[in-house]
Parts: structure tokens; sequence; C-alpha cells
């Protein structure tokens, strides 16, 4: 495989996917591949850190994008009015919060918490109930390298065979946990570019939809996700 194509992959998972062409359905050599691709990714001496749920049914996957209704509209100026950290967490004002349509896909892939075939005896300990909170704390962070690995993995090959994709980490989570009747960590959109729009749009919420010092467009037209370009820096051998 050429060395462009890989990096035309990569190019292509940076960037979420805001719709799709729902019209479709993907094949399930694909599907078979996209789950393959996620429950054989590497975690620590192949333990399991977490299991799998794929929706295809649309009714499910609708259901599952109507969790996620956690995407802010702010600017710097009322960022704190906007939002508030309190002892149970970061509370924000949901008149401001608009759905993430990248989840809105043809398949949807759930990441959920569980532990099994555990080999480190840090990891050991951590699954017993009287784990201390540093032990289950690093245990959480090795599940959570572990889901980031594989959902990694499966956005590449998910590139590589023509689908676009979008992660989701803000969702309410008990309506979510009650969908997916498990402890949900993180979703993963995959399906096909809506080759009638910008990327960007939003699948389904017009500017009319969103209060007016937000609105990116004339009232009928779609709202449109901002977007960044990282900058990462990148050191070769200490920069020797």
């Amino acid at each position: 495989m050429e060395h462009q194509t890989l990096k035309n992959a990569v190019y292509i998972t940076q960037r979420a996917q805001r719709n799709y062409d729902l019209s479709k359905s993907i094949p399930q050599a694909d599907l078979d591949t996209l789950i393959y691709t996620a429950i054989n990714s590497p975690s620590k001496q192949n333990e399991t850190h977490f299991k799998l749920k794929v929706y295809t049914d649309p009714n499910l996957i609708h259901n599952i994008y109507d969790c996620t209704k956690k995407f802010g509209l702010y600017t710097k100026e009322v960022f704190d009015k906007m939002y508030k950290d309190t002892d149970e967490g970061v509370v924000s004002n949901t008149t401001y919060e608009v759905k993430n349509s990248q989840i809105l896909s043809n398949v949807v892939f759930v990441y959920c918490d569980d532990e099994d075939n555990l080999r480190g005896g840090d990891q050991v300990i951590a699954s017993r109930g009287n784990a201390s909170e540093e032990a289950r704390m690093l245990f959480t962070r090795l599940k959570n390298f572990s889901i980031g690995i594989s959902s990694g993995q499966l956005s590449l090959v998910a590139a590589l065979l023509g689908y676009k994709t979008g992660f989701c980490s803000a969702y309410y989570l008990s309506q979510l946990r009650a969908i997916v009747k498990d402890e949900p960590k993180l979703i993963v959109g995959i399906g096909y570019e809506n080759s009638n729009m910008d990327r960007r749009l939003h699948g389904t919420l017009f500017n009319r939809d969103i209060p007016k010092q937000y609105r990116t467009g004339e009232d009928n037209e779609r709202w449109r996700f901002p977007s960044l370009d990282k900058k990462i820096k990148v050191e070769i051998n200490n920069g020797l």
C-alpha cells in the first residue's frame, strides 16, 4: 500500500463527519471487518478491557443520537456563564447545546466498560471491591488506553474502506446506559459521506434552531460546526 494512501486515510480520520448518507447500508463484509478490527486491537497482554455494542438499526441509532445534546455553543467571552464546575461535575446551560450529529450514522459502535482474563497484578488488585482509589484510577486509565487504541484503529480501517467517522464522549450517561444496557465509555459513528453537504454541516439542525448569536448562516440553512487545527510538536532524539 502506498504511503500517500495511508496518509490520506489518517487525514480523513482526524476530521469528524457531521452528516451521513443514511439512504445506504454498510455491507456485511465491511461490518464484519470493522468489528474484527475493533475487538482485535492491542491491549496489555491481551486483557479484556471493554465490550462492544454495535448498532445498525436506525431507530436505535437515533435513540443514541438523542443522548448527545452536549455540544456547547459559546465564545471565550461567555465561557464562565456557560459552564460551572461543581462537586458533582461540570454543569452547563443546555439552552446553548446541540446534539452531536457525527453519531447519526450508518453504524454506531459503543464501547462499554468490561474486564476479564486479567494478568497484571495491579489490574487484579484494582478489580477487587476493597481496592484503593489509586489502584482503581490506574486500572481505569489502562482501560481507557485500550478503548483509545481500538477506536483509533477502527476509524483508520473505516477510512481505508471508504467511510467517514465521528467520535463522541459527551452524552447523558443515564439515558445512554438505559439504551445500551451497559456502562458506556465512547461512541463512534461510521458511515457514508453525504456528498451533497459540507461535512461540517449539522445532520438535523438548521440555523433557525440555534440562538441568534451562534447562527452560521441563513435561518433555512444547516448550522455549521466549528473546526480547529491541531498544533502538535514533534521532537526526534530529543532534538539532537
